[in-house]
C-alpha cells in the first residue's frame, strides 16, 4: 500500500498548489459589484498559466524536498531543479501581477462610452469616437490613443479585448486602414 502513497503524493502536492494558485488569482481578480457593461478581464491564457504554473511549482517543490535523486550527479540535478522551480514561480507571479493589473484598470464599455480607473482610483469616462489610433506593440499589448493624447494599454490575451477593438474599428471604418494589429 505504501507504493500508492509514494506514487500519488507528488501529484497531490501539485494539485494543492494549483488550487492555491487558482484561489489566489480569483481573490486578486474579483470583479467590482453592480456593473452590467462589457468588461475586460483576465482571459483563459492567464488562468491556465496561473493554475498550471502553481501546480508545476508544487510538484517540483515536492520532488526537491521529499524525493531527491539517487544518481551520481544528484546535486547537479537538484540545482537545476531549483533554478527551474524559481523560474516557474517567477513566471506564475508575473502572470498573477498581470491579472491584477487588468482587474485594477477595470476597463468597461457600453455603446460609445469607455470607462476605466484612473491612477487615483477615480473613474475616467471617454468617448470611443475620440480614438485616433491603435497599434500592437512588440510585447503584444494594444495601445489605444485618444485625441487628448491619453493612451490606454490593453493586454491582447485578456477576455473582451477583441470585442473592444472591433467596436472601436466599427465606429470609424477609416481607422482600420492604418492599424497594424
Amino acid at each position: 500500500m505504501q507504493w500508492w502513497i509514494d506514487l500519488l503524493a507528488p501529484f497531490a502536492a501539485g494539485l494543492v498548489f494549483a488550487a492555491a494558485g487558482a484561489a489566489a488569482a480569483r481573490i486578486l481578480t474579483s470583479p467590482p459589484p453592480g456593473r452590467d457593461w462589457k468588461r475586460i478581464r483576465p482571459g483563459g491564457l492567464h488562468w491556465s498559466a496561473v493554475i498550471l504554473g502553481s501546480g508545476l511549482v508544487g510538484l517540483m517543490l515536492y520532488v526537491r524536498l521529499f524525493v531527491g535523486s539517487d544518481r551520481a550527479d544528484a546535486e547537479a540535478q537538484m540545482q537545476i531543479l531549483v533554478l527551474i522551480l524559481v523560474a516557474f514561480a517567477l513566471c506564475t507571479a508575473l502572470c498573477l501581477r498581470q491579472m491584477r493589473a487588468i482587474t485594477v484598470a477595470d476597463i468597461s464599455w457600453r455603446g460609445r462610452r469607455l470607462e476605466h480607473s484612473g491612477v487615483d482610483g477615480s473613474r475616467i469616462a471617454r468617448d470611443l469616437g475620440d480614438v485616433v489610433g491603435m497599434r500592437r506593440r512588440w510585447t503584444g499589448e494594444i495601445e489605444v490613443a485618444f485625441t487628448d493624447g491619453h493612451v490606454i494599454r490593453l493586454d491582447s490575451q485578456a477576455a473582451g479585448v477583441p470585442e473592444l477593438c472591433e467596436r472601436i474599428i466599427g465606429l470609424d471604418g477609416e481607422l482600420a486602414a492604418g492599424l497594424p494589429l
